[in-house]
């Protein structure tokens, strides 16, 4: 499944995950609903954090190096995080204390 750029390798078992502690959904609730053409907004009881990891550079299964095209630029902005020079695109370095997550705002 995916869904512009984010894609859900299995997203049946996030589902049911997702939703253990809901009575309606089981394993089979939720193939049933994922094979159906309309959809079924549920919310969540308790927020769950979601991290996304981006790459264009990876080893594969067979053990090939694959490369992408950097089509959002953040290989630049890492290279030069880890080189210690500044990068013009960071203009906001902001640690946010309550939920321990740093956020970069570029430009």
């Amino acid at each position: 499944m995916s869904h512009g750029c984010i894609r859900i390798e299995r997203p049946g078992e996030l589902a049911v995950w997702l939703l253990k502690n809901n009575k309606e959904f089981n394993k089979d609730s939720v193939q049933s609903y994922m094979n159906k053409e309309t959809s079924k907004v549920v919310s969540l009881r308790d927020r769950v954090p979601v991290y996304f990891f981006y790459q264009t550079a990876w080893v594969d299964e067979d053990g090939f190096l694959n490369f992408r095209k950097d089509i959002y630029g953040y290989d630049r902005i890492q290279i030069d995080l880890m080189k210690g020079l500044p990068n013009r695109r960071i203009n906001l370095l902001q640690q946010n204390n309550q939920n321990d997550e740093l956020r970069i705002k570029t430009e």
